[in-house]
């Protein structure tokens, strides 16, 4: 707009001069001090209609122009604005209220607990009645627990999603081959550009990453999602032939020692082959039948501050100079006397 900013580093005092009308206040400490909401106990004075010869004086207004300045000596810097822009995103101010005076610590770290959940669909196994492998000893089948892997080919695993552009808006006509694999190399490049591991103590993230570490997180959470509405979409398919491969390699066995359950449908002293293929079905329907609800893959992160002790603690200062170097640690951390948090 053409006009200028002066800056004068140091003072407490507010003053707003417009229309004529003059305003001096003292802006509230909100670290240590709520604020007053009570009438008789103001913190600013107002002077309608006029502005005192000296303040105008002062602030360089008046018929001297600059040459009575006595406030705002020297322009106000883009890079005096930007310092402060990025103190504040590095070390957020927090809500305290003047109860007793503590040390408080500002922290350029957060720690982090960052976990995937659930996206290894070849982990996922079908628990089998022990009766289908002609176990029917009760030491063994309360002992011997028979498991199936329905999803134990790659092939299945790694599905074809809608490409993702940076703003989580789908790229027109692109797709992407997107499985636990690429999960995996996700998650292991965001241990590498973000997060730092101190031995005995967690993984740390800087604050100043913070925001750039979540968008990540959630266009990867996005992809995610699109990755579950391709396997929901394929699973029943994919089931139904591994249901089919493995009656295949039962059948022969359970007709020739049915389950202790199934023996009462025996004919002529065997069990028929349709009867027995029912059996299976039913049998193998029930295993599957929860492989589908129980698929969930989720990413949760937690962020913790550090303690006061922590931040003292030796073996902690050394596991940071690791990463950071000596220098650098003394800079990650500043303290002062305050009002604990609410």
């Amino acid at each position: 707009m053409g006009l200028r900013v002066f800056h004068q580093p140091g003072v407490r005092i507010g003053l707003l001069i417009a229309d004529r009308n003059t305003v001096i206040y003292s802006p509230v400490p909100l670290l240590i001090e709520a604020g007053s909401t009570q009438p008789d106990k103001p913190n600013a004075i107002m002077l309608k209609e006029t502005v005192p010869t000296a303040v105008e004086a002062a602030c360089g207004v008046g018929k001297e122009g600059d040459a009575a300045r006595q406030v705002g000596m020297e322009f106000l810097k883009e890079a005096t604005v930007q310092a402060v822009k990025e103190d504040l995103k590095a070390s957020p101010p927090r809500e305290f209220s003047l109860v007793r005076i503590e040390r408080v610590v500002n922290s350029a770290l957060h720690f982090v607990e960052l976990e995937f959940v659930d996206y290894r669909l070849r982990a996922k196994k079908v628990k089998l009645d022990a009766g289908l492998f002609g176990m029917d000893d009760d030491f063994l089948r309360e002992r011997v627990e028979s498991t199936f892997k329905p999803f134990d080919d790659a092939e299945f695993l790694s599905l074809s999603i809608p490409k993702l552009g940076a703003d989580g808006k789908q790229v027109p006509n692109e797709t992407e081959l997107f499985g636990p694999e690429a999960i995996e190399r996700e998650r292991n490049q965001l241990k590498k550009d973000f997060l730092f591991d101190i031995p005995k103590f967690g993984v740390i993230l800087r604050r100043a990453d913070k925001k750039e570490f979540e968008a990540r997180l959630k266009h990867l959470q996005d992809r995610l999602k699109l990755y579950v509405a391709a396997v929901k979409k394929n699973i029943e398919e994919h089931l139904k032939k591994a249901k089919g491969k493995l009656k295949s390699s039962l059948m022969e066995r359970v007709k020739e020692k049915p389950p202790a359950g199934w023996r009462k449908f025996i004919v002529g002293g065997s069990l028929p082959e349709d009867e027995a293929g029912r059996l299976l079905d039913q049998a193998l329907d029930q295993a599957f039948d929860r492989m589908v609800s129980e698929f969930n893959p989720t990413i949760r992160w937690i962020y913790k501050d550090a303690t006061y002790e922590t931040i003292h603690n030796a073996d902690f200062r050394k596991g940071l100079e690791k990463h950071f170097g000596p220098a650098r640690v003394g800079k990650l951390f500043t303290e002062h006397d305050a009002a604990p948090e609410k």
